[in-house]
């Protein structure tokens, strides 16, 4: 999947999305997918993921229609352990009362940092370098990158974002789970000056 802003940025991505296209004989085709309405933000937060109305109601209004972005932060406050059963749904904990980021730029980071209790401050220029090389991450490029910059890509950090559902193996090595996360990960380069 693509979003729109996105596919002048990847011209090769967007390449294979056209061959495909035009390769499969009405077999794949091209979807628009607009932001949910209200509604299904409701159902999402509410019954599927079992919010407090009133907490539901503050993830919503940040949300503004992303599923992804919805999902995403309650995953984080679930690694975090910042939510507790209420009669009326997930709420969180009192002594926990985290800012709702404003945009799963935000939400991403949030959980990129998590792994800075486990790997370190590096982590996040380390999945920088793994993010400059592209969607696919071959193994043996993003180790010798690592150790230009004296990064350490260790074996159990791809072992957290394949358990976190950050990332996913591939035949060469792994591939980010969702293009936001990478995009999320340049974008801290960048502002970073990096």
């Amino acid at each position: 999947s693509f979003r729109d802003e996105t596919l002048g940025l990847r011209p090769a991505a967007l390449e294979r999305v056209r061959l495909l296209l035009e390769s499969s004989a009405n077999r794949a085709v091209s979807v628009q997918v607009s932001a949910l309405g209200e509604e299904q933000c409701q159902r999402l937060a509410r019954e599927v993921l079992s919010l407090d109305a009133e907490l539901a109601a503050s993830v919503i209004e940040q949300a503004k229609g992303s599923p992804m972005f919805i999902v995403q932060l309650v995953r984080t406050w679930v690694q975090q352990g910042l939510l507790q059963a209420s009669s009326g749904g997930f709420v969180l904990r009192e002594d926990m009362q985290p800012e709702i980021p404003d945009s799963l730029y935000g939400v991403w980071l949030s959980r990129l940092r998590l792994l800075r209790e486990d790997f370190g401050e590096d982590v996040i220029l380390t999945l920088e370098a793994a993010a400059a090389l592209g969607d696919d991450v071959d193994a043996l490029e993003w180790n010798h990158l690592c150790s230009l910059l004296e990064l350490d890509a260790r074996p159990s950090l791809l072992g957290a974002l394949l358990k976190g559902g950050m990332a996913r193996e591939t035949e060469r090595g792994w591939e980010f789970a969702h293009e936001r996360l990478r995009d999320s990960l340049e974008r801290s380069a960048l502002s970073a000056g990096r």
